[in-house]
């Protein structure tokens, strides 16, 4: 709650300088980034998701 009254006074402050504010983009609409690590990874589980195999490891790496 505190982060989004933080951007709201943000917006606003920029709004009331005549500065146009770039829309926000939501870190779950971006694609992930490729790592050249994750295949050194530690495995931490593995399941299945229909027809794939699921693998997670450290660092967030998932590798399918």
């Amino acid at each position: 709650m505190f982060v989004a009254a933080a951007l709201g006074v943000a917006a606003l402050t920029l709004a009331a300088r005549g500065v146009d504010a770039a829309p926000l983009k939501d870190a779950i609409d971006q694609p992930a980034a490729p790592s050249p690590l994750a295949g050194q990874t530690t495995f931490l589980d593995i399941a299945r998701a229909g027809e794939r195999l699921v693998a997670v490891g450290e660092r967030g790496h998932i590798l399918f």
